[in-house]
């Protein structure tokens, strides 16, 4: 048994006590200075969680027609299948979801799943804000804008004409040599190789057709070369390459004008100095190489190549139509960004430092995007609504340089990183379940392949309907009350493992059931347990029932298996958890012990049926008011939550109820808690417990995630 301190001795003679005006004595400074902990703050609630007011409004497409699913998790589910399902609720774009639901203190964001009323299914990330939760799936006004051109190339423009001094280049016998700061135009088919000059500057027009022979055109300083509206520039050799050493050449292709074929891309493109490739027609390319930082490419037309590499340099590629890159690196601070409406796709997307901007209906198809174990890179929505980000494999390879998904952008992936640490789904970003089909629409046009939407056949809800809510939470009680005892929090511990509500429509529950396992009996006398709904009169029940026998004779019980004498529905659990445990003996511990005696841990299902609809808050978990029983006697010892009311049956007189409600003798933690062997107290088993009271759980709110592996109880 435990130590009884001569001060609470005083205590409780003091409940028998009567001052000469017939009040109760008590020693309020008595208990705290024998408590096992010293000065905790009077605001401290002992809580490990936290209640918050949520408010959802779905991406209603319907006006208001049909209801969307909201369900509410601790993580990603669409990435972790462990992710607990915190609440559920069906709503409209006119009627928003609003709930107040209860969460571990330390959770700081939620995610949130909406299914359409054709059942496609997206989740966003929400942050929690002085306990509230406010998340709307519509987009948002956006204030960022992608980058402006850091080079200008005559603002970007092809010559419009040929320039009237323009010398002539005609099939001949020879092959040509330009001369320096010089005009020349091909008017009609040319088939010989083009000397530019060594320097200074040299401009070609091309508005018939030159078919170069030669594998490499080497381009100095100054020198461009136009594909007018008419104009093809095309090769013979197994593989050309045009190479600019020299700061200033451009490759402009006008509205018309056309690199290459769909079948036949084997022109390449080498910058060693900063220059410009500027499409308005269509280029049909095989590799392009920019080896020197400041690159510029813009793209107004169709572009394809087979891969735009860089040697760790920056460069812009600004993306206004229909761009597909076979194998496309962005470098060290380089940016693509893809206007409103247009498309960008590539096999092979890497990564490292960069960045990627998206308009309004943009579109980033890419089959694998990795990227490097240094920098930030990040892709961000900049318009006022959703861009589509589709992906089939992610690798990103490091926590310390993570992938950050930003602003207004849903996100299709068929493969995410297996460490969630590696990227970042930020400010009003969705992931759209890519099982249930596509949530938004990306229309087809000239400039984007858009995204295969198929309009959804949309229905209701069916009701009835079963929620199971899986977040675990363990009560962990020690059985000296009021006395402090020594604080092993291992005398009865009981996990409520999960809840499943039963919605006969969307507006109210009938029924619950609480699934319980029953861990950990650390006591040598006889303990029971019980819940008391605080919101609920026992008029609102109308049945209880058990999954299996339990131990419920000291329980005096209404017709409806409430207990008898309450104001409020009491709900007994059992009256003798050795018995569940199965041992007829109380004096024996049970788990605690290492080496002791053990049983294995027993689940049982309590189903609470009610007189008429509740709602999910008159039931949620702040609203279970659990409490240990010692002893058959009525009235009888209670133990509760701190800040929780004993019970019409409780032997503690109401004064001495609000002396010890600063104090715990029991406690609620999320999930499995991992409690301390028999004799070992919490505060040597969990190092940061303490510092979490004197804090008044500011600091250290996941204490019980931390302890000394070597005494806590192994089964």
């Amino acid at each position: 048994m435990k130590r009884i301190h001569s001060s609470i001795l005083c205590i409780l003679c003091g409940l028998f006590l009567l001052c000469s005006c017939h009040e109760e004595i008590y020693d309020p400074e008595a208990l705290g200075k024998d408590y096992f902990i010293q000065n905790i703050p009077s605001d401290f609630t002992w809580s490990t969680t936290s209640s918050v007011q949520t408010s959802v409004i779905p991406y209603d497409r319907y006006e208001g027609q049909y209801l969307y699913t909201i369900e509410i998790f601790d993580k990603n589910p669409l990435t972790d299948p462990s992710a607990v399902l915190y609440t559920t609720g069906w709503c409209t774009g006119k009627q928003p979801l609003q709930k107040t639901i209860t969460v571990p203190a330390v959770q700081k964001t939620l995610y949130i799943r909406q299914t359409t009323p054709g059942g496609r299914k997206s989740i966003k990330e929400a942050e929690i804000k002085n306990n509230k939760l406010d998340c709307s799936f519509y987009p948002e006004k956006n204030t960022s804008s992608a980058p402006a051109t850091t080079r200008a190339y005559a603002d970007e423009r092809i010559p419009e004409n040929v320039p009237a001094d323009a010398n002539e280049i005609k099939e001949g016998p020879n092959n040509v040599t330009l001369e320096a700061n010089k005009n020349y135009v091909i008017r009609e088919t040319y088939t010989g190789k083009i000397t530019f000059p060594g320097s200074g500057n040299s401009s070609l027009y091309i508005t018939g057709t030159w078919i170069n022979p030669n594998n490499m055109t080497v381009l100095n300083k100054g020198s461009d070369i136009y594909i007018m509206g008419t104009g093809k520039l095309l090769s013979s050799a197994a593989s050309c390459t045009f190479k600019w050493n020299s700061a200033g050449g451009v490759m402009g292709i006008a509205p018309g004008g056309q690199l290459g074929t769909p079948e036949q891309n084997n022109i390449g493109l080498e910058f060693h100095n900063p220059g410009a490739v500027i499409n308005e027609g269509n280029f049909y390319g095989d590799w392009i190489t920019a080896n020197a930082a400041g690159m510029l490419f813009v793209n107004k037309g169709k572009f394809y190549a087979n891969g735009l590499t860089t040697s760790d340099v920056a460069f812009l590629f600004r993306n206004e139509c229909y761009a597909h890159i076979k194998k496309f690196k962005l470098n060290n601070q380089s940016i693509l960004t893809v206007s409103p409406d247009c498309s960008f796709v590539s096999e092979d997307f890497s990564m490292a430092n960069s960045s990627v901007y998206l308009g309004n209906s943009a579109m980033l198809e890419v089959g694998t995007l990795t990227t490097a174990n240094w920098g930030s890179p990040f892709i961000q929505g900049n318009g006022n609504d959703y861009a589509l980000v589709r992906i089939d494999k992610m690798i990103c390879p490091s926590r310390y340089a993570p992938l950050n998904f930003i602003s207004n952008l849903y996100i299709s992936c068929n493969q995410y990183p297996a460490d969630p640490w590696t990227y970042n789904i930020l400010f009003n970003c969705m992931l759209e379940d890519v099982s249930t089909g596509a949530t938004i629409e990306i229309k087809p046009s000239e400039c984007s392949q858009g995204n295969d939407y198929v309009p959804e056949q949309p229905e209701e809800p069916e009701f009835p309907k079963t929620v199971t809510y899986t977040q675990t939470y363990t009560f962990a009680s020690e059985d000296n009350y009021p006395n402090p005892g020594d604080y092993d929090m291992n005398d009865i511990v009981l996990s409520l493992d999960s809840t499943s509500y039963y919605y006969p429509q969307k507006n109210g529950i009938d029924r619950v059931t609480l699934h319980f396992t029953l861990r950990a009996v650390g006591a040598t006398r006889q303990l029971g347990a019980a819940l008391q709904l605080d919101r609920l009169g026992k008029e609102s029940v109308k049945s209880v029932s058990y999954s299996t026998e339990l131990p419920l004779d000291n329980f005096y019980r209404n017709g409806n298996s409430t207990e008898q004498k309450q104001k409020q529905a009491v709900i007994p659990l059992f009256d003798n958890a050795h018995q569940i445990l199965g041992y007829s003996n109380t004096t024996t511990i049970v788990n605690t012990i290492q080496g002791g005696a053990t049983a294995k841990p027993v689940s049982f299902d309590v189903t609470i049926e009610f007189s008429s609809l509740i709602q999910e808050e008159d039931i949620q978990l702040d609203a279970i008011n659990y409490f240990t029983i010692v002893g058959t006697r009525l009235p009888r010892t209670e133990i509760h939550l701190p800040r929780y009311k004993h019970t019409n049956l409780s032997v503690t007189p109401a004064k001495l109820q609000e002396v010890t409600q600063q104090y715990m003798w029991s406690i609620r933690v999320p999930g499995i808690f991992r409690y301390p062997q028999e004799w070992r107290k919490i505060t040597d088993v969990y190092p940061q417990f303490e510092a979490w009271v004197k804090s008044s759980g500011k600091d250290n709110a996941d204490w019980y995630i931390f302890p000394e592996e070597h005494l806590i109880y192994r089964n």
